[in-house]
């Protein structure tokens, strides 16, 4: 299942915060939705973090769209990435209930109905992630874009060795399962029950499941 990540800005952190704009990209890094909100703030709504930070890198043009065309534009696209996905955000609280809100009447069937999060609980090497990402809005990413943001999870992702999953795809909590996983890596037990996530530049990376395992890929799924 890949992992596709997503970055959210509001007009501030309080209950009646405004969605302003939406970045998301996939593990590949060749599948990008950007868009901005037409409809759904006006500046007296935006509290001062989002006026400093947000604001001066919103693109506004074509990227500006009415919430109702946002919801079908992005339900569209994700189904049209043709693989499963589950979301992975660093904002559970904000992100995930507005991603919930925006697709609840037409969900993609190829999105998890739970989302990655990008935590020490699930992170391969939090530390790494952490630094990774800083590097990422060091080499020019513009922090608090959405998209950009989403891209620096998405690099840092990569380069810390990524997520501890199971044999679905799912996340597994590193506070329960890492020993179990570091000790496949060496090589120290079967992978009939873990699926893990090679460290280093995952787009090459290879998974130490079992060959004699009764977990196979068929199709889409296993």
């Amino acid at each position: 299942m890949d992992r596709l990540f997503v970055d959210i800005k509001f007009t501030g952190k309080t209950p009646d915060a405004k969605l302003m704009s939406i970045g998301l990209v996939d593990e590949s890094g060749e599948h990008k939705f950007y868009a901005e909100l037409s409809d759904t703030w006006q500046l007296s709504d935006v509290g001062e973090f989002a006026q400093r930070e947000v604001i001066p890198k919103l693109e506004g043009g074509a990227s500006r769209l009415p919430i109702d065309t946002l919801k079908q534009y992005l339900a569209d696209w994700i189904k049209e990435l043709r693989v499963p996905v589950m979301l992975a955000t660093d904002s559970v609280q904000w992100d995930w209930p507005c991603i919930e809100d925006l697709l609840k009447q037409r969900w993609p069937q190829n999105l998890a109905r739970d989302p990655l999060l990008l935590t020490t609980d699930y992170l391969y090497a939090f530390d790494a992630f952490e630094a990774a990402r800083e590097a990422a809005f060091a080499s020019g990413l513009r922090r608090h874009h959405a998209l950009d943001d989403a891209l620096a999870n998405r690099q840092a992702w990569y380069t810390s060795g990524g997520d501890i999953r199971d044999v679905g795809g799912l996340p597994m909590l590193k506070a329960r399962q890492r020993k179990d996983a570091e000790e496949v890596v060496a090589g120290l037990r079967s992978a009939r029950s873990l699926w893990v996530v090679g460290k280093g530049d995952l787009k090459g990376a290879t998974f130490t499941l079992n060959p004699e395992s009764e977990f196979s890929r068929k199709g889409e799924g296993w």
